[in-house]
């Protein structure tokens, strides 16, 4: 995954936010949790965290702690929806790793609430709200507060 320059000096300029790469013990820890692919490189290149309207983007270690202590038996990581930010209402953010395009890229999507241990991935699917077909579309409509227009 490599993110236009321009959506990270916007990201800088606009939401104050910089890139904190993941160290290599939480992209670890993310691989185990079935991370790969494009979600393994967004957290290893950039993790980024920032705040506009409500939805923030957490950075790995927030979200490990989330898979660690909020929901460890949570399907929703086991079966390839990776989170990387939430909002107010709860909702997670997720980079759909079962949906991707022929770059690679997974499709974004959002999930509005935990399920359960007994959930498949097609339940999940069914369940989520696409938001964007890649994570660099998924940041501008973030930047320009349009994430829940979709």
């Amino acid at each position: 995954m490599r993110l236009p320059d321009s959506l990270i000096e916007r990201l800088s300029k606009e939401v104050n936010c910089s890139t904190k790469p993941a160290p290599s013990d939480l992209v670890a820890r993310l691989q185990e949790r079935n991370a790969d692919g494009d979600v393994l490189d967004y957290f290893r290149l950039y993790n980024f965290e920032a705040s506009v309207d409500c939805v923030c983007l957490d950075a790995a270690d927030a979200n490990l702690q989330m898979m660690d202590d909020t929901c460890p038996n949570c399907e929703v990581w086991q079966h390839g929806f990776i989170p990387f930010g939430r909002d107010l209402e709860g909702r997670c953010y997720c980079f759909n790793q079962n949906d991707r395009d022929s770059n690679g890229n997974s499709k974004i999507v959002r999930l509005s609430y935990p399920f359960g241990d007994d959930t498949s991935v097609e339940q999940i699917s069914s369940a989520s709200e696409f938001i964007a077909p890649d994570f660099a579309t998924f940041l501008s409509l973030y930047l320009d507060s349009k994430v829940d227009s979709m």
